[in-house]
């Protein structure tokens, strides 16, 4: 990436402008009876595909996808059954070719999990950069 994510805290509910929520399921609990380190990654690509789809896509050209180059997962607090969750997402950092987008998953306004992952821009496999409509639209996802 070409661009510099700058730090924010992930923990901060203000910086999201994209929220999207999800039911703990039964089968979402460990043998701990807390909700999986699998489901919290589960809420999270669920958040990162609603934002995509909902905010991003439309200014992709056809042919061009995206493709997850890296996923972290910081763990903060331990959630439980039943219950819902909330996932924050925005768009930290823009490159020349690709972005990377924050998250942060609350229960019971506790933030449980952060989250960041890196998006590849690409055509037939190979890089692309991004155009100038896909990059206007990811920086429209940026906190304020």
């Amino acid at each position: 990436m070409t661009g510099q994510t700058e730090r924010v805290d992930l923990t901060d509910r203000a910086i999201y402008g994209h929220w999207s929520r999800d039911k703990v399921r039964w089968g979402d609990q460990d043998g701990a009876r807390h909700i999986n380190n699998v489901a919290y990654a589960e809420y999270l690509e669920n958040a990162r595909a609603e934002l995509i789809i909902e905010r991003v896509i439309a200014h992709k050209a056809k042919g061009d996808n995206f493709t997850v180059r890296r996923v972290s997962i910081e763990y903060l607090g331990m959630g439980t059954y039943p219950g819902g969750v909330e996932v924050g997402s925005c768009v930290l950092d823009v490159g020349e070719s690709s972005f990377t987008v924050g998250q942060g998953v609350f229960m019971d306004d506790q933030c449980l999990a952060t989250s960041e992952t890196v998006h590849v821009h690409h055509r037939k496999g190979e890089r692309v950069p991004l155009s100038d409509g896909l990059r206007a639209a990811l920086e429209g996802e940026r906190p304020a």
